[in-house]
C-alpha cells in the first residue's frame, strides 16, 4: 500500500524573503534583488497538521514578519512533537 501522508511529514521550505529591490540601498541597483532573511515560507503537510491553515502574515515589501511570527526552534519543536 506504501506510506500514507497521515503518517509522514512533508515539509517544503522556500528561499527567505526575495524581492527584486533593495529597500535599504545595500544591493546595488544592478544587482536586481534583495535578500530579508526575517521572512521565509515554509509549506508543512500530511501528519497532524490541518490542511489549509494559514499561519502568520508579512509586509507587502516582504521584510518583516507583522503577526504570529514562528521561529524556527518553534518550527522544529513541533515536527518533533
Amino acid at each position: 500500500m506504501g506510506v500514507q501522508l497521515e503518517d509522514t511529514i512533508v515539509i517544503w521550505g522556500a528561499e527567505f524573503g526575495h524581492t527584486t529591490f533593495s529597500h535599504d540601498g545595500k544591493v546595488r541597483a544592478s544587482y536586481g534583488c534583495d535578500h530579508h532573511a526575517n521572512c521565509f515560507t515554509i509549506l508543512v503537510a500530511g501528519g497532524d497538521f490541518k490542511p489549509g491553515l494559514i499561519h502568520g502574515e508579512i509586509d507587502d515589501f516582504i521584510c518583516s514578519v507583522l503577526r504570529d511570527e514562528v521561529t524556527v526552534h518553534d518550527l522544529h519543536a513541533t515536527l518533533l512533537q
